[in-house]
């Protein structure tokens, strides 16, 4: 663990413009996971690259933060596409302790970003997994039955050691009466299926020696963590 100084305002590198990333290979990852354990420890839900004096387009996040589940997400060089509608809601942040304020938001927003480069190398059957990745981003899909967004990320985790792979909607979310047992045969999260994609999905995964889970997020929907382990060779 790394943690690093969150600047105070008025710290004049807040308000710097923040440039893109060019380099996505294992200083990025690390830099990411420092600013992990930094948000963890703070405590908080959020924190961007120049609140620790990186002047770059990098942020993470977790509406619900667990220092052991660690279900953050990162997005580089995000840019809004769409923003829908208005909402007040109440927030802090970790450059201005011991004040919040409520605060203007889009209801909704559609951003594109980039996906964590220089990953780890992880061995697999193309085929099978491809297939399985498939079903995964299908039942995403299905899940947002009146639109919404996908997101899928990925990044590296327990020092380089597994890559976690994360697939991510808006939808429905998973019934509470069978999210215990999701991964069961037969047991299925839509109304005509057959209950045996993730199981399938489960066995492939596990074939690899990885694992996957299925939790709720806020304020609504699902995200698939797929955790494989990682080879000693970078891509």
């Amino acid at each position: 663990m790394a943690l690093l100084t969150i600047l105070k305002f008025p710290h004049p590198i807040l308000r710097a413009k923040a440039k893109p990333v060019t380099d996505f290979g294992p200083e990025l990852a690390g830099l990411v996971a420092d600013m992990a354990d930094t948000m963890y420890d703070a405590p908080g839900v959020g924190l961007a690259a120049n609140q620790i004096g990186v002047a770059r387009q990098i942020l993470i996040y977790d509406p619900e933060p667990d220092k052991e589940k660690r279900a953050y997400q990162v997005v580089i060089n995000p840019k809004i596409t769409i923003a829908e509608g208005e909402e007040m809601g109440e927030e802090g942040c970790l450059s201005v302790r011991e004040y919040c304020t409520e605060v203007k938001r889009a209801w909704k927003i559609v951003v594109e970003a980039q996906l964590a480069d220089g990953l780890p190398v992880v061995e697999l059957d193309p085929d099978r997994f491809r297939q399985m990745l498939i079903n995964v981003l299908g039942n995403a899909a299905d899940a947002m039955t009146t639109g919404g967004t996908l997101r899928v990320t990925t990044r590296q985790a327990a020092g380089g050691s597994t890559v976690v792979l994360d697939v991510c909607d808006d939808g429905i979310g998973i019934d509470p009466s069978i999210r215990d047992r999701v991964f069961d045969p037969f047991v299925s999260t839509k109304r005509d299926g057959v209950g045996l994609g993730l199981v399938n999905a489960r066995a492939v995964i596990e074939s690899h020696g990885g694992t996957i889970e299925l939790f709720p997020t806020e304020p609504k929907g699902t995200c698939a963590r797929m955790t494989m382990p990682a080879t000693t060779r970078h891509g």
